[in-house]
C-alpha cells in the first residue's frame, strides 16, 4: 500500500440476530425432525428421501427415461409436495425477523399434521400422495425457519450448512475473523440432523411408517406449546 495512504479499518463483527437462543435450540429441533423425516420416508412406503429435493430432481429425469409411471408419480409429488408447503410457510409468515406472536404454532401443527396424514395414505398404499403429505410437512418447517432467519438456518437440506462450515474453516485457515456464533449455529444443526437420522433408524426399526406419527406429534405439541407461551406472554405484558 502506498505511503500516507491510511489502511482500510477492519469490518465490524457481525452482530449475532435477535432470537439466537430460540434460533439455537429451536433450529436443531427441527432438522432433528427433518431427519427422522428423511430416514422413514426412505425405508418406509415412499422410498426416497423426503426433504432431499437435489436428489429427487436428479432421479426424476432417469425414471422418465425408464418409463417408470410409479417412480416418476412418487417424485413429482415429493418435489411438488415440498413446492407447496413452502409456499404456504410463505403465505403465512410475512417477515424475515422473529417476532413473538406470529403465527409459528400454525405451521408447526401444519407441518405435524401433513406428515400424521402423509403416514396414514402409506398406511392405504398411497406412496406418490403419501409422500407429498410428508415432504409438504418437511418444506413448511424448513421455509418457515428459513424465513424468520433471513436464511440463516435451514432445517431439512445440510448442503447449505456443510458449505457455510466449509467456508467458516477455510477462513480460520487464512487467518480471518469467523463468526462463531454462525459456526455454533451450523454444528447444533447438523448435530440435530444426523441425530434425528438415528432416530428415524430406531422409528422405523420399531414401528415402521408408524414411527411418522411420532414426528408429527413432536411437531403439534411444540406448535401447541407456543400457541400457550405466547397467550402467557400477552397476558403478563397486558398486566
Amino acid at each position: 500500500m502506498p505511503d500516507g495512504v491510511p489502511s482500510a479499518p477492519p469490518p465490524a463483527p457481525e452482530r449475532r440476530p435477535g432470537g439466537f437462543r430460540f434460533l439455537l435450540v429451536g433450529g436443531s429441533a427441527l432438522a432433528c425432525c427433518a431427519g427422522a423425516t428423511n430416514v422413514l420416508a426412505m425405508l418406509g412406503g415412499v422410498h426416497h428421501p423426503a426433504t432431499h429435493v437435489t436428489g429427487t430432481l436428479t432421479s426424476l429425469p432417469a425414471a422418465i427415461a425408464q418409463g417408470d409411471a410409479d417412480a416418476i408419480a412418487v417424485l413429482g409429488a415429493l418435489v411438488l409436495g415440498f413446492l407447496l408447503g413452502a409456499a404456504l410457510s410463505g403465505a403465512v409468515v410475512d417477515s424475515t425477523e422473529l417476532r413473538v406472536g406470529r403465527r409459528y404454532g400454525v405451521l408447526l401443527v401444519a407441518a405435524g399434521s401433513a406428515l400424521a396424514l402423509g403416514a396414514t395414505l402409506l398406511g392405504h398404499a398411497h406412496p406418490a400422495i403419501g409422500g407429498a403429505f410428508i415432504a409438504g410437512g418437511a418444506g413448511i418447517q424448513n421455509a418457515m425457519a428459513t424465513r424468520i432467519s433471513a436464511a440463516v438456518v435451514r432445517t431439512t437440506h445440510m448442503s447449505g450448512i456443510v458449505t457455510d462450515l466449509g467456508i467458516a474453516l477455510g477462513k480460520a485457515l487464512t487467518g480471518r475473523g469467523v463468526t462463531r456464533w454462525r459456526v455454533t449455529l451450523y454444528l447444533a444443526l447438523l448435530g440435530g440432523f444426523l441425530s434425528g437420522c438415528v432416530l428415524g433408524f430406531e422409528l422405523y426399526r420399531g414401528l415402521a411408517d408408524a414411527g411418522l406419527y411420532v414426528i408429527a406429534g413432536a411437531l403439534v405439541a411444540a406448535g401447541g406449546g407456543y400457541f400457550t407461551w405466547r397467550i402467557k406472554h400477552f397476558q403478563r405484558h397486558a398486566g
